[in-house]
Parts: structure tokens; sequence; C-alpha cells
């Protein structure tokens, strides 16, 4: 079982991220694998919080968005 964390889920959803490119591949391979994966919720209200947040990102999430995200 692989342990997806926070920062993992963060960089990618947040294109403005520094490592979009890479999470969001990382997330593609671990998606179409069939090797076991998951998130525990915790991840998940973190995950929320940091990118709706204004003070963190030019264009952050909106509420909406991140809930959409999390049920993906």
């Amino acid at each position: 079982m692989i342990a997806v964390d926070t920062n993992l889920l963060v960089h990618a959803h947040q294109r403005e991220a520094s490592l979009h490119q890479e999470a969001k591949e990382v997330i593609r391979n671990l998606a179409e694998s069939p090797t076991p994966w998951a998130a525990c919720l915790h991840c998940f209200v973190e995950f929320y919080e940091v990118v709706t947040h204004p003070k963190l990102w030019k264009k952050p999430s909106t509420p909406e968005e991140a809930i959409e995200q999390i049920r993906a």
C-alpha cells in the first residue's frame, strides 16, 4: 500500500505549484497502477485548507473546486 500525502495532492492539483507536472504524473501513474494506494482523511482536510488559502496562491481554488477534486 502506498500512502499519498497532502503535499503530493496539493502539487498535483495547483497548477502554480513548483512541482505540479511531476506530482500530476505520480498521481496519474498511481491511478493507472494495480498497486493499492490511499490518502487518509486528514490529508483531504489539509488539501482543502491549502488549495483554497488566498495568501498561498495567486489563484486559489474555490471551495467548490477543492471539494470537486476531493470527490474525484
